[in-house]
């Protein structure tokens, strides 16, 4: 679990920067600021969520070797 969280952190900045790059090609500004928006709310909500499960398996593995 603790090394898929940590590829799920990867694949989540990868994907907000192939977002990102795609952006600059569209033209509608609206679009963009609300696209952006979307983006860097599920960004957020992703890295929260895999920062927290992180945190629990590294805490579960921690009182196994004490």
């Amino acid at each position: 679990v603790g090394c898929g969280v940590a590829i799920l952190k990867a694949a989540l900045a990868s994907g907000s920067l192939n977002v990102m790059i795609n952006l600059n090609s569209i033209k509608d500004k609206a679009f963009v600021e609300a696209s952006e928006k979307q983006m860097n709310s599920l960004l957020k909500e992703g890295s929260q969520i895999a920062d927290d499960t992180l945190q629990l398996v590294v805490s579960k593995l921690r009182k196994q070797s004490s």
